[in-house]
């Protein structure tokens, strides 16, 4: 997908997506086209592309069942071709 953008010396280009937040990081572009219409950086919000360091919420992707089992298991590498 291709993004319009306005560099900081007011030229116009069409960009890729993906080097839109890159352009943003390092300050060249002054505003850019959303299909809601033009953001203007450091006016308009914008979304951050980096993760954050932390989370402090609670845990959502470990199952019951696995919280159930013995840490051994958990740890142990399974192989169907294993010898019982």
């Amino acid at each position: 997908m291709l993004i319009n953008v306005v560099y900081n010396n007011n030229r116009h280009d069409v960009v890729p997506a993906s080097l839109v937040q890159k352009l943003i990081e390092k300050n060249l572009v002054k505003k850019f086209l959303r299909s809601s219409g033009w953001v203007s950086i450091g006016v308009d919000p914008i979304r951050s592309m980096i993760p954050p360091l932390s989370y402090s919420g609670p845990e959502r992707r470990r199952t019951d069942s696995a919280a159930s089992l013995p840490l051994h298991l958990l740890s142990t590498p399974f192989s169907p071709s294993d010898p019982e």
